[in-house]
């Protein structure tokens, strides 16, 4: 749902919208928008990248299916690729907001429309040198298998001498029956 102050911006006349972009690399964060220069946004500096940054089409689907966004810088040089080949970025966090920029060239209304973290990347070299990161919202994570179960032994892996779990196998198994005396569960038994 578009903030109210942001779609009557998006109204006027003459509108200047910006898009900026903040992903949390395990190096530090970097913070870009579409424009050009310097901007301050939530006490933030962001650098402008203009033309050389470019965002895919953004698609909010109702449901439970994940939604991905391509994030590409093109036209660097060889530092930035070799910085990009070695960086640890997959699983960092990502948000961008869409603004408004006043005649003053400062932030009218913003509203951030997505928030996700990134699950691949690449680089591209030759007639159009390019960095792109694919990022999704979080709706990939309840895809992704758990490591930890709730089980005896993966609790007793992740706490030694923890036995919260030593009687779940029993529990699960065992039929309830409530208001009854046949509802006690033999435990001493089970295990």
């Amino acid at each position: 749902m578009m903030d109210s102050a942001l779609r009557l911006a998006l109204t006027q006349d003459s509108v200047t919208p910006l898009m900026l972009l903040e992903i949390a690399f395990k190096n530090g964060t970097t913070r870009v928008h579409s424009g050009l220069g310097e901007i301050i946004f939530e006490g933030q500096k962001f650098l402008g990248l203009g033309d050389i940054g470019k965002v895919s089409v953004i698609r909010q689907e109702s449901g439970d299916r994940p939604d991905r966004l391509n994030l590409t810088l093109s036209s660097f040089d060889d530092s930035v690729r070799g910085e990009a080949l070695e960086a640890r970025y997959v699983g960092q966090p990502v948000k961008l907001w869409l603004a408004v920029l006043d005649d003053d060239w400062r932030i009218k209304a913003s509203q951030m429309i997505w928030r996700g973290s990134i699950s691949d990347g690449g680089v591209t070299v030759g007639e159009n040198n390019q960095i792109t990161l694919t990022v999704s919202n979080r709706l990939e994570d309840w895809d992704k298998a758990r490591p930890d179960r709730y089980t005896d032994e993966s609790q007793n892996s992740r706490h030694p001498g923890d036995r919260i779990f030593i009687y779940m196998p029993a529990m699960a198994e065992y039929p309830i029956y409530w208001g009854s005396e046949k509802s006690s569960i033999p435990l001493k038994d089970s295990v």
